[in-house]
């Protein structure tokens, strides 16, 4: 639950960015090892700091208010990140959806992971998954997306995988989009998971079925607004 900043450091924090903090469920301590002119830098230096594996953050905000500036200035802070391909990328496979994912191992075992990973993505459609690629639309794309990035992340050896996703559901209806986000939960909660979540997207919808450990809402104009306080 979130909780109100610590009122200490009045000297270097105005009421007002103690107030921002709270609103985030975050004290002045938080921001110790951070540059508070750099304020997508700062959110996700917290953010690192603060997931642990089995866990998702969700940003989510109006348009401009500075999501992807805060998963791009993650990505530099961390480096060797996952990233979820754009449906415009996906949309080059001319091949159909069960044989862009799911490639590992052979024969049966191959078309069983395929299938699960499209399920998991929100896929689990027979005629969707024996569709071309190019012909399916901007959103089941994005889904196909989702599935690759999930194969990459499983198959990975890096001890803790960081998944980056931008535009989370953003183009899924309410609906599509929290099935996809629980589905995404449990994969990512599973018992030893090694697998943490960063997401950022317009939809509260998402978050609801996400139920992230750290929710982020960015008011309007929040890059510009925090630098303008600092």
């Amino acid at each position: 639950m979130p909780t109100h900043a610590h009122r200490h450091h009045r000297s270097t924090f105005s009421t007002r960015a103690l107030r921002a903090l709270g609103a985030f469920g975050l004290t002045t301590a938080d921001l110790a090892n951070v540059q508070p002119a750099r304020p997508a830098a700062q959110l996700a230096a917290i953010i690192d700091s603060r997931l642990a594996p089995g866990q998702i953050a969700f940003i989510t905000g109006p348009s401009g208010s500075g999501k992807s500036s805060v998963l791009g200035a993650f990505k530099r802070l961390r480096g060797a990140v996952l990233e979820v391909e754009s449906p415009a990328r996906v949309a080059r496979f001319r091949a159909r959806a069960v044989d862009v994912v799911g490639r590992g191992g052979g024969g049966g075992r191959s078309l069983d992971h395929a299938l699960t990973l499209l399920a998991t993505a929100g896929l689990a459609d027979a005629r969707l998954m024996v569709s071309r690629v190019a012909d399916l639309s901007e959103g089941e794309r994005a889904r196909i997306a989702l599935a690759r990035a999930i194969e990459r992340a499983e198959s990975s050896r890096a001890r803790v995988v960081t998944l980056v996703i931008d535009e989370f559901t953003a183009s899924l209806d309410d609906a599509t989009g929290m099935s996809v986000a629980a589905s995404l939960a449990r994969w990512a909660r599973r018992p030893g998971s090694r697998i943490r979540i960063v997401a950022a997207g317009p939809r509260r919808a998402a978050a609801r079925a996400l139920k992230p450990d750290l929710l982020f809402t960015l008011p309007t104009d929040w890059i510009a607004g925090a630098r303008a306080a600092a």
